[in-house]
């Protein structure tokens, strides 16, 4: 049998050898009164070392335990999903993916809707974003809850949710009154690579 090891093998065992001896020297030099003291002080470094090494070995799903825990204590702010280019959202009490996107530079409170052909912004959320139109902008019959409504079509800039961005987004907005919050529908959800709900949280990639 060989006992031949490879040369960084070898000189970590030369290092660690180096380091031993040190601090048995060093212990060796102490007297009594401060040989406990030193073997503190050794044993508190030990695990300061030892909590660092660990961090620093589970960093990414420390990470990603603490994306969890910030999407529970603020619903519907996206967070970083497990790959790069992705985001992810946890699901709301009411079963609904809620999320503040940032719509032409403003945030905008949205609902995520795979059943919605468009993006489709309440009246209100229109306002704030500055798109003013004219009773005869509405032309575009949808179906809501309530029934039949009637719809303006325009054309987004830009929707933004974490790291995900998509320009020039086709959208509705509805008449006053008509929806009370707005939907991220498949104009913008069909722009990504994917889109996917794993357990209670919808993982968007671009």
């Amino acid at each position: 049998m060989s006992l031949d090891m490879p040369a960084h093998d070898t000189a970590r065992l030369i290092y660690l050898g180096i380091i031993l001896v040190a601090l048995m020297a060093t212990v060796s030099r102490l007297n009594r009164s401060n040989i406990g003291k030193a073997l503190r002080n050794l044993a508190i470094w030990i695990v300061i070392f030892t909590t660092a090494l660990v961090c620093y070995g589970f960093r990414f799903e420390m990470r990603e335990a603490g994306y969890r825990v910030l999407s529970v204590l603020v619903p519907g702010e996206p967070v970083p999903g497990p790959t790069p280019g992705s985001a992810a959202v946890t699901k709301s009490h009411d079963g609904h993916f809620h999320l503040r996107a940032s719509v032409e530079g403003k945030r905008i409170d949205v609902i995520v809707d795979t059943g919605a052909s468009a993006v489709v912004l309440t009246h209100r959320d229109a306002m704030a974003l500055g798109i003013h139109l004219r009773d005869d902008a509405f032309t575009v019959t949808t179906s809501t809850a309530n029934g039949h409504a009637f719809a303006a079509p325009v054309v987004l800039d830009d929707i933004t949710i974490g790291s995900i961005a998509v320009k020039n987004v086709p959208a509705l907005v509805s008449q006053p009154g008509a929806l009370e919050v707005s939907l991220l529908g498949n104009s913008f959800l069909e722009r990504l690579s994917s889109f996917t709900v794993e357990g209670d949280r919808l993982i968007l990639k671009q």
